[in-house]
């Protein structure tokens, strides 16, 4: 039933996206002598590969149960915009996409995954040759980051804004009681 899609994919989704999006933020901003005197460059792709992996695919599950709901469910379907149908089919590509970045990277010598991380360290800290650390890499990575761009762009105009709302406004009420 629909109420079992909602009770499963949402949960599903929304606890794997956030390790996926904790996972790109800790896996490539943190600085190497941040973390090689506990375990080495390889040992960490290997992290990421395995949790990048989890995590992803629980993410593609979640939001395909979603999917499949907004498509099926009446009730959903005609209260739904045609920014929530572009905003989930750009959700469903960029985990896909990382999903076959991570197989890539199963695939690709260390030294690729770690400019990687030495380009988004260089986009972070406003290093303008940061572009020339991924110039080489799979076009899988460079289609993930685009569409991930595009994603942050578009983000105030969606519903994904229900994850900055939402607590918002719960500890605001929450505090005035």
């Amino acid at each position: 039933s629909n109420d079992t899609s909602i009770r499963l994919g949402s949960p599903l989704f929304h606890y794997a996206i956030i390790l996926v999006f904790l996972g790109h933020i800790f896996g490539l901003l943190t600085p190497e002598w941040l973390y090689n005197w506990l375990i080495s460059n390889e040992t960490k792709r290997l992290i990421a590969i395995v949790m990048g992996s989890l995590s992803g695919i629980a993410a593609l599950v979640g939001i395909t149960i979603l999917t499949l709901r907004r498509f099926t469910n009446i009730r959903v379907r005609a209260t739904g915009q045609i920014q929530d149908y572009i905003i989930v089919a750009l959700l469903l590509f960029q985990i896909s996409l990382g999903l076959w970045g991570t197989y890539i990277t199963t695939q690709s010598p260390l030294e690729d995954y770690m400019a990687m991380e030495h380009w988004a360290q260089g986009i972070a800290i406003f290093e303008p040759d940061s572009w020339k650390y991924i110039a080489s890499q799979s076009w899988v990575y460079k289609l993930h980051i685009i569409n991930g761009f595009l994603i942050f762009i578009i983000f105030p105009f969606t519903k994904l804004m229900h994850m900055v709302m939402v607590p918002v406004n719960f500890t605001l009420d929450y505090f005035r009681k």
